[in-house]
């Protein structure tokens, strides 16, 4: 990874940490997210699976270190990064790096969440209280991304240099 695109990433990173406390959703055992979802797609786009998978892990811990988020954040957002980052790579459309991040947060990431609960915390957890929610959060924020990508002129112009580029 390129300079450009290690200072691109920490800007992804910081504005993710940044908006944690104000735009987080407090449901059940987790703090949805939707913005995390957003900057794994967008990230996924522009910098590929591997920028989106570490993009990710960094906002977790980060979040997870200043107290405006729970462990849960690791299974809520590195599976969608990866996914996100691996559609895309197959099928280069925004849309497929955003529903890569609905299968794999929606779907991998809830289950898990709750896995993850189930050892940590004990207790018979049930794994709709997982898989509703994140599938909630992260379908508000793929479809965002998306929104965000098809209609920012700043948004297409990196797409067309990272083309362009061998």
């Amino acid at each position: 990874m390129g300079p450009r695109s290690m200072a691109i990433l920490g800007l992804i990173v910081a504005l993710t940490v940044a908006l944690s406390p104000v735009l987080a959703i407090p449901i059940g055992p987790i703090r949805a997210f939707p913005v995390q979802h957003l900057m794994n797609v967008v990230t996924a786009v522009l910098l590929g699976p591997g920028a989106a998978v570490l993009g990710a892990f960094l906002s977790s811990t980060l979040r997870l270190l200043l107290g405006v988020g729970t462990f849960f954040a690791y299974p809520g957002s590195l599976f969608g990064a990866l996914l996100a980052g691996l559609f895309y790579r197959r099928w280069p459309s925004i849309g497929s790096a955003g529903l890569g991040e609905v299968l794999g947060t929606g779907f991998l990431g809830s289950a898990a969440a709750w896995l993850l609960a189930r050892f940590l915390l004990g207790g018979p957890y049930a794994a709709a209280a997982f898989f509703y929610p994140f599938l909630a959060s992260t379908l508000l924020g793929a479809a965002g991304a998306v929104a965000l990508l098809y209609a920012s002129r700043p948004f297409q112009a990196l797409l067309s240099a990272r083309r362009e580029r061998p």
